[in-house]
């Protein structure tokens, strides 16, 4: 009888050890744990979006999310996250303050995974004081424009607009393609008409944001005389 209890003991602690490893739990993952900004200015605003994934089979419980310093501010939308499913913890760091110095700054994430409890996620970068000439580089996207010439190269190098490049409308179909699609094109020739047939094949393939020159060339000088009017070549360099 003592012998049969004591096998049926063994059992219930074996099944109880297997029920243990059925349970199953979280692991937390975190892919890119450091985030490199580059460059920043004094008093801009960086942010970034951390994925916390959980790649185990329990839920992943976030208890706690701490900033190293009051200068970086934390956002998550959840503090659960189902087996196989992930969260994005927004974070912004405020430069203020870390002009001239090279910066890094952590967020401490703690949560239930057994084997790793807290996992830290850092914003790193240079942080240069703030100058008048400084300009973003998100703003000289915006202000920059891709100017053509389609005239005949002997034209062009007798004399064309500052930062143009020479481009002939017989090979569209070869630098079409090449031509960069997030920023203005504009284009010009020496009165208009040819270009006003490539900006229409252009609108066909999909750049909409496509002008051509009134008057072409010839309106410039008649306006404007030399004017941003330049005799060196400019080379074109595809942004994509």
């Amino acid at each position: 009888m003592r012998r049969r209890a004591l096998v049926f003991a063994m059992l219930a602690a074996t099944l109880v050890a297997a029920c243990v490893g059925c349970s199953g739990a979280p692991k937390v993952y975190v892919a890119e744990p450091e985030y490199d900004f580059g460059v920043a200015i004094e008093g801009d605003k960086v942010e970034h979006a951390f994925l916390i994934e959980n790649q185990g089979d329990a839920p992943l419980v976030i208890s706690d999310v701490r900033a190293s310093c009051g200068c970086t501010a934390t956002n998550l939308s959840t503090s659960t996250v189902d087996p196989g499913k992930s969260v994005r913890l927004g974070v912004t760091l405020s430069t203020e303050g870390y002009g001239g110095s090279r910066v890094s700054k952590a967020v401490h994430i703690t949560t239930n995974d057994p084997e790793n409890g807290e996992v830290v996620v850092s914003l790193v970068g240079t942080v240069v004081n703030a100058q008048a000439y400084f300009v973003k580089g998100e703003e000289v996207g915006r202000s920059l424009a891709l100017v053509i010439d389609v005239r005949p190269l002997a034209n062009y190098e007798q004399g064309h607009l500052v930062g143009a490049v020479n481009l002939q409308p017989g090979e569209i179909d070869s630098w079409l393609p090449h031509i960069p699609t997030g920023i203005p094109v504009i284009l010009y020739d020496e009165t208009g008409e040819e270009a006003s047939y490539i900006a229409d094949a252009m609108l066909r393939a999909g750049y909409l944001n496509v002008s051509v020159l009134l008057g072409g060339f010839s309106e410039w000088r008649r306006q404007y005389g030399d004017r941003l009017v330049v005799t060196f070549a400019t080379v074109f360099i595809s942004l994509e």
